[in-house]
């Protein structure tokens, strides 16, 4: 039994003990609702719940499975195949899948009938047993998990639009590898294996024909040795005249293993096997990974120059307001406190909410940091997120961080941190894309400052669970975002430094910094933003402004404020915009 079997049979495994347990949600129900029920009714409930079952499994199998993954019709439904299974070509046993969302589809209607007990007709309840099993739970299944419209990547599609599709498909067939990058979680793996998988197949590529490979899953982890990979692809690839498609997941697990005919010389790594399967002219290669170091500065003289790098941000505000709708102020103030990662959209309630995003951190973002970089000092690790996310839109730089670190550990008698230690770690955090560095620029004198600079948090929610959602000063909350925003609009972002000189209390002419938030760069067009929670007087108006009149330049300038609705240019010119207005309109930027 080869390693990619026995990863089929564990999962096949693990799949059908999930099942059992579902199953066994129907006793469950049944008990609970005779417990609540009176006993002249006992036999009643008992007997519904297994209908249910009864006429779920037999309707799910004979028309219910093919509504749910059979051909999309529309985007809606899927097409029945009335009890022919044939139709689908999963990973896993059919039977065993069948079996998996039978319990589910069944259990779906179980749920209710503890509301409506002693309330209908037993007669009326086979009947709304029936619709729930037949169309109600494959219908809404097909829109998520059979191709319908929530996962549908056809142009101009929800999803499409939503996720930035778009993007991939305007680098297929180009001859570079396409890398995937972004935080863990924001829906990279989703956008490559369900969303141009999807696309893909809608546009008559065959399922065999798509090679797809999850380093991160037992079922794939012969495949995390890049020689195996790559023997494995050309072997079904090299002697055919049909195009291909290669998928790698989670690229970073690959293994760096011994030159076979060299074991003293250079590691062969997963850079040697995509470049030798970059030769294959009828393959086209897609890799997700999460680190950027190895995916970003590094690809660049590994693959030399013969890769695209497709960053993956979590959602923005439009593409959130676009799922949820609804009042954009109340979109908003939810999406400043929980942020944009994906699967925030399907927690219930707020509890569910905060526990995800606290769990990210502990759960994957520290975890995956600890491993991959052998982190010893695990405590100064989060003592400096706990202070970037504290911190956004302040000035800091190492010497600062270790400063603050090592304040505490003398009051406690612990031994001081090294700054090399500290500044190591920080560049851990931002490889792992959790946090973004904003440089200083000198607008006039055309240069960088070494330092400090600014710390940006991927997403605002991720900061804002880390801190026990505490710190809800809208000002640098609203500052993220923004920033956020221009980096999904793939703008090159830095902090502006000018130059003027004022009076100060003696009346003294003195050299005055000015700061300016952001100064964002795309494609030849330069604008200058500033970020203002409010500006309630003349005097706030005025400090905001000064800055924009020392540039020198006539390049746009923009004041993104939370206090006003409608947009309106003030006498010099510059753009007074609401920032949800900012955040929906992508063109002023």
């Amino acid at each position: 039994m080869s390693v990619q079997d026995l990863g089929i049979s564990l999962d096949t495994v693990w799949m059908l003990l999930a099942a059992m347990l579902v199953f066994f949600m129907q006793p469950g129900f049944a008990l609970c609702e005779a417990g609540f029920t009176r006993s002249k009714n006992t036999a009643n409930i008992l007997f519904k719940n297994f209908v249910d079952f009864m006429i779920g499994s037999v309707l799910f199998w004979f028309v219910g499975f093919g509504f749910m993954f059979g051909s999309d019709g529309a985007g809606f439904i899927g097409m029945p195949n009335f009890g022919d299974l044939s139709f689908y070509h999963g990973d896993l046993p059919t039977e065993g899948f069948l079996m998996f969302e039978t319990v589910f589809c069944a259990t779906s209607a179980t749920i209710v009938s503890g509301a409506m007990a002693e309330r209908t007709k037993f007669s009326m309840y086979c009947i709304y047993s029936f619709f729930i099993s037949l169309i109600i739970y494959p219908v809404e299944g097909h829109w998520t998990w059979g191709g319908g419209w929530l996962c549908n990547a056809d142009a101009g599609s929800f999803m499409m639009d939503t996720f930035g599709v778009k993007k991939i498909i305007s680098f297929m067939w180009d001859g570079q590898v396409k890398v995937i990058t972004g935080i863990r979680r924001c829906g990279k793996s989703f956008l490559l294996r369900n969303l141009f998988k999807s696309y893909l197949l809608g546009e008559g590529v065959t399922e065999d024909h798509i090679l797809s490979f999850e380093l991160d899953l037992t079922r794939d982890i012969r495949y995390r040795n890049p020689l195996e990979l790559a023997a494995h692809v050309r072997e079904i690839v090299e002697h055919s005249a049909d195009q291909y498609y290669l998928f790698v997941d989670e690229i970073q697990m690959s293994d760096e293993v011994p030159n076979p005919y060299n074991p003293d010389g250079k590691k062969i790594t997963f850079y040697d096997a995509l470049n030798d399967l970059k030769s294959l002219s009828n393959l086209d290669i897609y890799v997700t990974g999460s680190n950027s170091k190895m995916l970003s500065s590094d690809i660049l003289t590994e693959f030399r120059g013969r890769s695209d790098e497709i960053r993956v941000h979590p959602l923005s505000f439009a593409e959130y307001y676009s799922a949820v709708g609804g009042d954009k102020q109340d979109a908003f103030d939810n999406y400043a406190f929980y942020g944009g990662m994906p699967l925030i959209l399907s927690r219930p309630n707020d509890a569910a909410k905060m526990a995800y995003l606290k769990s990210l951190f502990s759960e994957v973002y520290l975890k995956d940091i600890v491993e991959r970089k052998k982190i010893k000092r695990e405590d100064v690790l989060s003592a400096i997120l706990d202070l970037l996310c504290s911190s956004i839109g302040s000035l800091t730089n190492p010497t600062k961080v270790a400063a603050a670190i090592n304040t505490v550990q003398k009051r406690s008698g612990e031994n001081v941190v090294a700054l090399n230690t500290v500044k190591t770690y920080m560049d851990h955090l931002s490889d792992s894309f959790l946090f973004t560095e904003c440089k200083r620029w000198d607008v006039k004198g055309k240069s960088y400052f070494d330092y400090p600079n600014k710390y940006y948090c991927e997403d605002i929610g991720l900061r804002n669970a880390r801190i026990g959602f505490r710190q809800q000063e809208m000002t640098h909350i609203m500052e993220n975002i923004i920033f956020n925003e221009l980096m999904i609009r793939e703008c090159s972002v830095d902090i502006g430094i000018v130059y003027g000189n004022e009076k100060n209390a003696k009346g003294k002419v003195t050299p005055v910094v000015r700061e300016i938030d952001f100064i964002a760069a795309s494609g030849g067009k330069k604008t200058y933003i500033q970020s203002a929670y409010a500006l309630g007087t003349e005097e706030k108006a005025i400090t905001e402004n000064k800055p924009f009149a020392l540039t020198g330049d006539s390049f746009p300038k923009i004041i993104v404020r939370h206090d006003i609705r409608k947009r309106w240019y003030d006498d010099n010119g510059i753009l007074n915009v609401g920032v949800i207005d900012f955040l929906l309109d992508d063109t002023l930027v």
